[in-house]
């Protein structure tokens, strides 16, 4: 069985609901029954489709069913559940007088799920003591170490083309900085040991010496991860959601860092020839409650974990664009979500289909991803271009705060 949100609107009445004069401590209550929250179920039996449907219903909701449910001409079939928080939270409290298995392990994780969308998101904290807040959007900034990166290889491949460059970010607004070593543009082939930590050990030090900003590793080599975190990094950014190498785990564990969990079908040499999913919003779910659980089992801190579905790794366009859609979905984890849809090659479909444009001519078409994510939810969008970034999100930040102040501007 498999739950999450599905694309709804994630604005909010608070504000007006305030303006009106009412008791400021019932304007949560007010605001959880404004919105419709869809929340879509893969795989439920039609006996209990139906005992969903009624329950739903009871409570001034519904639920999408199976057209065949009702006489059990099916073996399965997939629920959308409609209603606003209020509505869902009181359709937990009766399903709780069944006694079914199934329908108690239902209200288990619809409880969840439902406290993992309420909850606001606060911070985390690094090994090294770097707070990471969430308070508002945050932007990383991409530092690649290496000759053949898709957008920006061999242009900061010095400690001290680094640190320059790391110092503009920091002026332009970045949050945070992730350094990459090993390109994994689709079709690269992987990068020794010995030269990842060449290329990226020395930068971190040195941007170690100079500022203070939350730095990130994006390796899926252990040792690469744990020499970075000793050289002064804070976060592990592994594509790979730490599967690469065995050994990715434990060092999270060890060092207390961070940890990014990204996900690939495939490797970067191979993982663009022709993927395939059945749903890939589903699958993407399933996939990180395994990490997630397998991560903590590793006694790795859940809630120092941040979800990357990772747009344009084993996926087409058409994915892609799906999961950029229903970045809300990956929020039903409590965590914080991050995008990276910079420059890369969907945009250029999407602005040219039939000669999609180069990399150079991609970055509107990244505003406009990295903006509708933060909209949806998205925690951090992982970025090229940070002082066009910055400026529409001081720009949103305004308009939702219906005010210009400094508070918009404020880089950390």
């Amino acid at each position: 069985m498999t739950l999450y949100p599905l694309a709804y609107p994630r604005q909010t009445i608070k504000d007006d609901i305030l303006r009106v004069g009412c008791d400021p401590r019932a304007v949560s209550i007010f605001a959880s029954k404004s919105d419709i929250v869809p929340i879509y179920i893969h795989d439920v039996k039609p006996a209990m489709a139906n005992i969903i449907k009624q329950e739903m219903l009871s409570q001034k909701g519904d639920a999408v069913v199976h057209e065949k449910s009702v006489s059990c001409e099916i073996s399965k079939t997939d629920v959308i559940l409609l209603g606003s928080f209020s509505v869902l939270r009181n359709f937990v409290n009766k399903l709780r007088a069944h006694p079914y298995p199934t329908l108690m392990e239902l209200t288990n994780r619809l409880d969840a799920l439902l406290n993992h969308l309420q909850r606001p998101l606060v911070e985390q904290t690094s090994p090294h003591g770097r707070v990471i807040s969430y308070h508002r959007p945050l932007i990383m900034g991409i530092l690649n170490t290496t000759p053949d990166s898709f957008f920006d290889g061999g242009k900061y491949l010095s400690p001290d083309e680094a640190l320059k460059r790391a110092e503009l970010m920091i002026q332009e607004g970045a949050d945070i900085i992730d350094i990459g070593g090993e390109s994994t543009r689709p079709g690269s082939d992987p990068v020794p040991l010995e030269e990842e930590l060449k290329r990226t050990i020395p930068v971190i030090e040195s941007l170690r010496k100079h500022f203070d900003i939350p730095l990130s590793i994006d390796t899926t080599k252990a040792e690469v991860a744990k020499r970075a975190i000793e050289a002064g990094a804070d976060i592990i950014n592994d594509i790979s959601g730490m599967t690469f190498d065995e050994a990715m785990p434990s060092v999270l564990a060890e060092t207390q860092a961070i940890g990014i969990i990204g996900h690939i079908k495939g490797t970067p040499k191979n993982m663009q020839q022709n993927p395939v999913y059945e749903n890939v919003i589903r699958e993407l779910i399933e996939y990180f409650e395994d990490r997630i659980k397998s991560l903590t089992s590793f006694k790795i801190k859940r809630e120092n974990l941040i979800i990357d579905p990772c747009i344009g790794f084993g996926k087409t366009a058409e994915h892609n664009l799906t999961i950029l859609k229903h970045t809300s979905a990956f929020c039903s984890f409590g965590l914080p979500v991050l995008i990276g849809a910079s420059r890369k090659s969907t945009l250029g479909k999407i602005l040219s289909p039939d000669n999609p444009f180069p990399p150079e001519e991609r970055l509107y078409g990244t505003l406009a991803a990295h903006l509708f994510a933060w909209m949806e939810g998205a925690s951090i969008v992982r970025v090229h271009d940070i002082r066009a970034h910055h400026d529409i999100r001081k720009t949103l930040l305004a308009i939702k705060n219906e005010t210009i102040s400094a508070e918009n501007d404020s880089t950390r």
